[in-house]
């Protein structure tokens, strides 16, 4: 249930903050993206692992 109220919460923020204070669309998606990061608990390795994969195992890695 706290999940589903921290996704509502952030995109109602993204909305908030692109359409009320007229920031930029994708700084209002990356800092809602690194809010969601903290409030769901996820390691820090885990959200930005190495860029030296490749991009294919970069994405296998997060998705499984």
């Amino acid at each position: 249930m706290i999940d589903l109220l921290i996704l509502i919460a952030l995109v109602a923020a993204i909305v908030l903050v692109t359409a009320r204070w007229k920031v930029s669309p994708f700084l209002a998606l990356l800092g809602a993206a690194l809010l969601g990061t903290f409030l769901y608990r996820i390691p820090w390795r885990r959200a930005s692992p190495p860029s030296r994969r490749p991009s294919g195992a970069l994405w296998a890695t997060l998705v499984w």
